[in-house]
């Protein structure tokens, strides 16, 4: 065995291992922080999360969970995206229409709002699926960040996103419209993550940057 080869079995020996430990490190902290039903989530699919190389989760509080949003508990897949580390200022670089794989299969959340500061230095809460994200870097550590969001994310149509934006003259800090994939709901949600109804949503169009994971996972 050359000494090439020798190395790159003690790496793919200790990546899972340190995985192990971050993944400990993650739900004994989001416990003890009020995210006590992603803790379990995670530790149901302990083994299969191992295998990844790090991670980025969005993530509801036990609070919003129990006071409403019960659908994140049957999605907590769709709130994960594999082998990406996004901090908060990875999230801010990204632009409109980009597109972040989930462990659920064939499906990708897309930045419907972009963040960061306007022209006259105003910070701009950055959105995706048209959600807010209302704290960032609830916990971090070597393999994993988890963000925390207003509400559950719906499933859109991400290629129409930009399209629908344009022609309803959004994007700002006003009401912003979502168009849901499986017709349960079709939103404005506001700050204080309200909901009406809207119109349907326009044509596709193609988003213009993908962010894709190296691998394929069936998710939890």
């Amino acid at each position: 065995m050359t000494s090439t080869t020798h190395q790159q079995g003690i790496g793919t020996l200790v990546q899972p291992a340190i995985m192990r430990l971050m993944l400990r490190d993650a739900m004994l902290r989001l416990r003890s922080n009020g995210f006590t039903i992603l803790s379990l989530a995670m530790r149901v699919k302990y083994p299969e999360l191992t295998n990844l190389v790090n991670m980025t989760v969005f993530a509801l509080d036990d609070v919003s969970i129990f006071s409403g949003s019960h659908g994140y508990i049957s999605s907590v897949r769709f709130h994960i995206v594999p082998n990406h580390y996004l901090s908060t200022a990875d999230l801010e670089r990204l632009p409109v229409g980009a597109t972040l794989p989930t462990l659920e299969r064939g499906q990708a959340l897309v930045v419907t709002s972009a963040g960061g500061l306007t022209g006259f230095n105003t910070a701009v809460p950055m959105r995706i699926n048209y959600v807010r994200v209302k704290v960032p870097d609830v916990m971090r550590n070597l393999k994993i960040v988890v963000h925390a969001v207003y509400l559950p994310f719906p499933r859109i149509h991400p290629t129409s996103a930009a399209a629908f934006d344009e022609m309803m003259g959004i994007g700002g800090e006003g009401q912003n419209i979502v168009a849901a994939e499986d017709g349960a709901c079709s939103a404005v949600f506001e700050e204080d993550g309200s909901c009406g109804m809207v119109p349907p949503m326009p044509a596709q169009v193609k988003p213009s940057v993908v962010v894709r994971s190296d691998e394929d996972h069936h998710g939890l």
